[in-house]
């Protein structure tokens, strides 16, 4: 993505001889001998040395995709914007596009779907997770994915990015043959309403009750993106510790999730952080927090609409709702 800010990126493959390489002047059929390449940024070009060659995009293509080999990437980041935000090395089927967009580096990855749907389920969970978690969560990704009705990166040339942004995809390094057969197993079913694919989205915990659709983002209602508690036949809550202890968590989420408490949590916000948060996005100058008063809660006991109440630099009480 642009916003990675990545000018240099270094690549490898398992196989050098099974790739070739396309700039926008010539074919080159095979990448033999460079085991490792390093596409560098050059007056708003990509330059590889060990080509010596120059050119506003450069693709590297499977020529030989029956051995399923594989190029890896490196320094990827992985979580944008979340707490446990980290640079990660993934490696990837299918065929992978270089190019300059916004004086960065840009990587797409183009593959058929239900390889990449093979290792989202891996992405967003631990490849040790049951079979059939793993069915249920490639069943949900190709859902989504087949509705995709956000579109968000359609101004960028591609259909969906690889972070939680959309959904996971971090490569096949974590998949395994029981991950492959749940996708292979599955393969083609989605979940339908109204003779329409679902718009499957969906999250790591739910806290017990998911919410409305139309108190999480914009839109008209979704008939079946409902507030629903998460609860087993005895009112035990399926993502708490009474079904999974905190202890255990780990073997059950993905592998670039922080340990830590998923359920229930407490966060503490010290006043100046507050203040700064006001200014940084709302561009509202705070000199102290008043009140914090909830509006609107939803169905789920999730705050919808919050007032916040401060003191301005002439000590009058203002308020903004968010």
């Amino acid at each position: 993505m642009p916003q990675d800010k990545i000018e240099s990126i270094q690549v490898s493959f398992s196989d050098p001889q099974c790739f070739e390489l396309e700039t926008e002047k010539k074919l080159y059929p095979s990448c033999n001998n460079q085991d490792e390449l390093t596409l560098q940024l050059r007056k708003g070009e990509l330059h590889i040395s060990q080509f010596n060659v120059t050119s506003p995009t450069i693709n590297i293509i499977p020529s030989i995709p029956d051995e399923e080999p594989y190029i890896t990437l490196y320094g990827m980041i992985a979580g944008r914007g979340f707490h446990w935000q980290k640079r990660i090395t993934a490696s990837f089927w299918g065929k992978i596009e270089f190019s300059v967009m916004d004086h960065k580096i840009i990587a797409i990855n183009e593959l058929p779907l239900e390889q990449y749907l093979k290792c989202v389920a891996t992405s967003e969970m631990s490849a040790q997770c049951p079979s059939e978690f793993l069915k249920a969560q490639t069943i949900v990704a190709r859902s989504w994915l087949l509705a995709n009705i956000e579109q968000k990166h359609k101004h960028l040339g591609f259909d969906i990015c690889n972070d939680d942004c959309c959904q996971r995809y971090q490569g096949m390094a974590n998949t395994t043959d029981v991950s492959i057969n749940s996708t292979n197993d599955t393969l083609g079913q989605v979940l339908i309403f109204n003779e329409q694919i679902c718009d499957a989205r969906y999250s790591k915990s739910c806290g017990g009750s998911t919410e409305k659709y139309e108190n999480v983002w914009e839109g008209d209602p979704v008939p079946y993106l409902l507030s629903i508690p998460d609860v087993n036949e005895s009112g035990a809550v399926y993502c708490s510790p009474e079904i999974v202890s905190e202890d255990s968590l780990k073997f059950y989420i993905g592998d670039v999730d922080e340990k830590g408490k998923y359920f229930r949590w407490t966060y503490k916000l010290a006043q100046s952080e507050l203040v700064s948060s006001l200014k940084e996005k709302c561009e509202l100058t705070a000199v102290n927090i008043l009140e914090l008063n909830p509006l609107k809660i939803g169905d789920s006991g999730r705050i919808i609409d919050l007032e916040i109440k401060y003191s301005d630099k002439a000590g009058k009480t203002q308020s903004v709702v968010l």
